[in-house]
């Protein structure tokens, strides 16, 4: 069959099956189909991708019945039929081009990105979250110590009425004037990818919004198990919430923890799977003394290095206050706890005395009172005993619980 003879026969069938056939003919006979020549000519120009649609009803994608033919969308593949390859990053251009320098929503604390922060119920999560927001919204401090840059920000208070959220807005004494929104409950009902859209309009309407915090998480996730499973679902629910990111929004949202998750790990302690902690990039941890007010803040992420930070809550007016390094503190804590036991006894005291007296475990004295000689604090009394260096009976660097 010629070409001559090919488009004729194509055009004169009104069958479907009879093109078909006509071009499984045309190609053996010009030799173009796989049975044809092994040495004749082979094509290197990028094909057209054509799939048979179903019949209409037909319940299988692998239909064999002859339909409509449609054009499919060729992935990486521009109309002038060329592959378009992913771009190529080498080892020399990574080094040599000047890229952005990673900002800060919060110096040293919370870089841009999505950020989760989790604890426990009524632990201070959204007064910890509204400070932040407060800071932001007027270029101030975030926990009382750390400077950040005025920045649009716009707060899902989703868990709130209108009443109880100006009571802790004149709590914090947020001014009029604040770059500070909030949507409530009552106004928002959305989830998932609908919640996602809303948001993006919202930022076509306010394009000068540069963070978003949700409180919480779960008000605006689908939630379920997807055919694929729940780690899954947590990945794609919080990949569509840091394609925000894509227009320079950073997110911060409210998390729960899980029940008795305290493992090995911290971030065992996050609700879901690790869908959720290997898609946020930062990631901080509220975990609160219910007695005192004191808490600790655990910090990890892509970009951050890990850190403890101890905190203290002012439930009067609702105000978090960053007291330092975890660790440092209650190191300094227990130390003074130590040098005013011995000032109160008046004579050498023993380890397993000074455990009594201060509550501290008894290792953990063993291991403090010997940095205390050597740093000076204290001087040794006899075998096993310690008395205070009459030089210096108190510590200068105990951080202060001040700061709004």
């Amino acid at each position: 069959m010629n070409d001559r003879e090919h488009t004729k026969a194509v055009v004169n069938d009104p069958d479907p099956k009879g093109k078909r056939r006509a071009d499984v003919a045309f190609q053996r006979s010009t030799g173009s189909d796989n049975g044809g020549d092994d040495n004749a000519e082979k094509t290197t120009e990028p094909q057209s991708i054509e799939e048979t649609a179903p019949a209409k009803g037909a319940e299988s994608k692998n239909s064999e019945e002859p339909g409509k033919k449609v054009a499919r969308k060729k992935v990486g593949v521009k109309g002038s039929g060329k592959i378009i390859l992913p771009e190529r990053w080498t080892v020399k251009r990574l080094l040599t081009e000047e890229l952005p320098i990673p900002r800060w929503l919060v110096d040293g604390l919370i870089p841009e990105g999505l950020t989760l922060l989790v604890g426990a119920p009524k632990t201070g999560k959204s007064w910890f979250a509204l400070n932040l927001a407060s800071a932001f919204g007027t270029a101030g401090r975030a926990l009382g110590q750390r400077q950040v840059e005025r920045a649009e920000t716009l707060y899902l208070a989703l868990e709130d009425t209108p009443q109880r959220l100006k009571g802790r807005v004149e709590s914090l004494g947020i001014p009029r004037d604040a770059a500070l929104s909030f949507i409530l409950r009552r106004d928002w009902t959305e989830r998932g990818a609908v919640a996602i859209d809303r948001l993006n309009h919202y930022l076509d309407a306010y394009p000068d919004t540069k963070v978003i915090i949700i409180d919480t998480l779960e008000r605006i996730r689908l939630g379920g198990v997807s055919e694929r499973g729940g780690y899954a679902l947590d990945v794609a629910e919080l990949a569509h919430l840091a394609g925000l990111l894509d227009r320079g929004v950073s997110v911060l949202a409210l998390h729960h923890d899980r029940k008795g998750g305290r493992g090995a790990d911290i971030l065992d302690r996050v609700s879901g799977t690790k869908g959720i902690t290997g898609t946020a990039d930062t990631i901080l941890i509220l975990d609160k003394n219910r007695d005192d007010g004191k808490a600790e803040l655990y910090v990890t992420g892509r970009d951050v290095a890990d850190t403890r930070l101890a905190l203290a809550f002012n439930g009067e007016v609702g105000s978090w206050v960053e007291l330092g390094n975890a660790w440092e503190y209650q190191e300094n804590n227990n130390k003074q706890a130590i040098i005013d036991a011995l000032k109160k006894a008046g004579s050498p005291l023993s380890p397993a005395i000074l455990t009594e007296m201060t509550g501290i475990k008894h290792n953990h004295i063993k291991q403090l009172v010997i940095r205390m000689v050597v740093k000076g604090d204290l001087e040794k009394a006899g075998r096993g005993a310690y008395v205070l260096n009459t030089g210096q009976t108190e510590l200068d660097s105990i951080p202060q619980e001040g700061g709004a």
